[in-house]
């Protein structure tokens, strides 16, 4: 039951080209120009002439919004880590089922970190670990940390239900995506597995190896759904 909807931004995140940003908020063109720049070229190599000239703007207007290409870069890391809890709702807008709502936020979560864009996005703050050290650490924090701790949040309410028996909510939620996407999450970020294709729309992608994903849910419920002979 996937039919959830979720802000589509598929102009924003899909697009590379001058045209393709036009009929954005300057700042966020610019910031999507500077992204695909730096993840085309790298930040040493990236200029501030090629991030105008697919943002479809002047060198001085990217100025004005950022004082340099390290304010940028940190401009690229809080946008990404905003869009990413608006693509990613709650496990209880996608089924009033546990089973269904966890695999359903578990699949969504797969497909937001290992699409084409995310894996490059990925790599580009792995890259310049040396020179933005905090930036991959809070890129972390705003977007998987968040997402555990929303799932956290889910699994209190079905634990205070009498559905799960969960005592530890954020190990528990960690526990499940770990093991419902972290080999595809590391062997796509390795290159060993495609990225996924995008922009993600507004129901989970067919791509995302929902068997793979069902099975981690049956296993962790296996674990943490309470038994009928428990609530007696």
């Amino acid at each position: 039951m996937d039919s959830v909807e979720t802000p589509s931004d598929a102009i924003a995140l899909d697009a590379g080209r001058a045209e393709d940003l036009s009929g954005l908020p300057k700042r966020q063109a610019i910031v999507m120009a500077a992204k695909y720049e730096f993840m085309e070229r790298g930040f040493a190599q990236a200029t501030m002439d090629g991030i105008a000239l697919r943002a479809g703007t002047t060198k001085r207007t990217i100025y004005n919004h950022f004082k340099n290409k390290e304010e940028l870069f940190v401009g690229i890391v809080e946008f990404a880590s905003q869009r990413f809890l608006e693509k990613l709702p709650p496990p209880d807008r996608y089924s009033h089922d546990a089973a269904e709502a966890l695999e359903s936020y578990a699949a969504r979560f797969c497909e937001l970190t290992t699409w084409t864009d995310s894996i490059g996005l990925q790599r580009m703050i792995l890259g310049e670990i040396g020179r933005f050290p905090e930036l991959a650490s809070r890129l972390y924090e705003s977007a998987v940390t968040a997402a555990e701790r929303q799932l956290a949040a889910y699994l209190e309410v079905r634990t205070r239900a009498g559905d799960l028996a969960v005592g530890d909510s954020e190990q528990a939620a960690r526990h499940l995506l770990d093991l419902a996407t972290g080999t595809r999450r590391f062997r796509t970020l390795y290159g060993v597995d495609a990225p996924l294709p995008g922009p993600p729309g507004d129901i989970v992608s067919e791509a995302v190896d929902r068997h793979a994903v069902g099975a981690a849910v049956a296993v962790f419920l296996s674990h943490y759904r309470r038994r009928a002979s428990d609530r007696d």
